[in-house]
């Protein structure tokens, strides 16, 4: 879990990332940064966010046979909400690398109640949602608009940017430490408590504006 450090970990024994399923949060990304990871101890697991596997699922899956016959990715299936905490929890990262302007990553919230250090990209409302759990944000290569995919000119490869990320979170227990204490606190501003007293308060009657 994320209070285990990779460095503690027995030796041949793999790491876990955990990431959210979605074609638009281009979890194929993470099958093409495998090959390009040296470390065979980095594995990933992918979950579906729809009970029905999607023509894309079943292409990922097929593209990513030799990594899963290698032990270095695994497809988890579709996983009800309720069944989530506890791979969060297995994870020592969770990946979201949304290529479209996510306006609220409620999967974000989810991973960080559960003191998971999460890798993202800085897309939509993701950095707000984040900010001050320690998340390590990459940049989008491209960009979901109305249905297709744009490439971003000029911008490293987010498969390279993420391989990286998960670099450091491998070689710094530190962080990861601090990431997975800070993240529960940061989700929870976004609870329903917190939502309720937010709600409360804004309609307080406002003191008049000095003129």
């Amino acid at each position: 879990n994320s209070d285990e450090a990779w460095s503690r970990r027995p030796h041949g024994q793999p790491a876990k990332v955990c990431s959210a399923f979605c074609p638009i949060f281009a979890s194929s990304t993470l099958s093409l940064l495998m090959p390009y990871i040296s470390e065979s101890a980095i594995a990933v697991h992918i979950s579906s966010a729809a009970e029905d596997e999607s023509p894309f699922f079943e292409r990922l899956r097929r593209e990513a046979e030799p990594l899963r016959q290698a032990g270095r990715i695994q497809f988890t299936g579709y996983l009800p909400n309720e069944s989530l905490p506890p791979y969060y929890r297995l994870a020592d990262a969770a990946c979201f690398p949304a290529i479209w302007d996510e306006p609220a990553g409620i999967v974000v919230i989810e991973a960080m109640a559960c003191g998971c250090p999460i890798v993202a990209t800085a897309s939509g409302g993701m950095a707000e949602y984040l900010n001050g759990s320690g998340a390590l944000l990459v940049s989008r290569d491209e960009t979901w608009e109305a249905g297709v995919c744009k490439p971003v000119p000029g911008m490293e490869p987010l498969a390279d940017q993420l391989a990286e990320a998960f670099r450091q979170l491998k070689n710094d227990p530190e962080r990861r430490e601090k990431m997975a204490q800070s993240g529960p606190e940061r989700a929870r501003m976004f609870s329903r408590q917190a939502y309720y007293e937010n709600f409360l308060a804004a309609l307080q009657p406002q003191p008049p504006k000095a003129e």
